[in-house]
């Protein structure tokens, strides 16, 4: 069975990131940008899964419509080793196609993949 912890970190940076990923990275992240406010773990079932990969894409949704973040930070959010983890272990797959064009391109045809395929757990 497989396991997430919610993890939500102060940071410098003003935004509080709830994601899933190893004690790892939860140690190297708490080490080089904030301190840990909660942790908690539970089982992931398929109805989890799609409910975790919705919140996420929801994240990603609202990265990309922050009209007070710059392009190159909003990609390094969502391109982060952590939220791509958090993504990845959900398990589910999505299409999206990488033009390497800016990081506004990249950053917009990943959450519309992330859209396309949260719209069918909705």
């Amino acid at each position: 069975m497989k396991y997430k912890t919610v993890v939500t970190v102060e940071t410098p940076f003003e935004f509080e990131f709830n994601s899933t990923f190893n004690l790892m990275d939860l140690a190297n992240d708490v080490v080089n940008h904030g301190r840990v406010i909660s942790v908690k773990t539970e089982p992931i079932n398929s109805r989890s899964r799609r409910e975790e990969f919705v919140r996420l894409c929801d994240e990603a949704i609202e990265v990309r419509d922050d009209s007070k973040m710059e392009w190159d930070t909003k990609y390094n959010l969502i391109f982060c080793p952590q939220f791509q983890g958090a993504v990845e272990d959900t398990g589910i797959e999505f299409e999206w196609v990488d033009y390497d064009e800016s990081y506004e391109s990249d950053l917009r045809q990943f959450v519309s993949g992330m859209e396309r395929k949260a719209e069918q757990f909705r």
